[in-house]
């Protein structure tokens, strides 16, 4: 029931940025419905559908913040690139990670040098088991 209340949230395109803002800005709201949220704006293909997924990067939820993350990166944002640099000290190395992932598509000029030094290979790497 929840996809398919999704998918028809999605479907009817940018009229849906509205209502699925309101869920990630309700305190009350649950996090699978935060979660799906940050979903179904990302496949709005709308750049009205960016700005509240690069505040879902403040999300207090790490698996909200993940999907905020991946969603930019397959849109491509550049834009979110300054708060996508700021998740690379977060304590949630995950969160860690997807911020550095999301960088190498959506980075700009300054995301290469963050990355070496907010995230020394010394640390922890891309290929770390940890």
């Amino acid at each position: 029931m929840r996809d398919r209340a999704q998918w028809s949230l999605i479907s009817t395109g940018t009229r849906a940025i509205r209502p699925l803002v309101s869920v990630l800005e309700n305190p009350a709201s649950r996090p699978a419905a935060r979660l799906g949220a940050v979903w179904a704006l990302a496949a709005i293909p709308n750049d009205g559908s960016l700005a509240p997924l690069r505040k879902a990067l403040r999300e207090s939820n790490p698996e909200v913040v993940l999907a905020a993350a991946r969603s930019l990166a397959l849109r491509r944002d550049t834009r979110s690139a300054p708060e996508l640099r700021r998740l690379l000290i977060a304590e949630n190395f995950p969160v860690r990670r997807a911020a550095a992932e999301a960088l190498a598509r959506c980075g700009d000029t300054h995301s290469l040098p963050a990355l070496w030094t907010r995230w020394p290979a010394s640390r922890i790497g891309f290929w770390s088991t940890r």
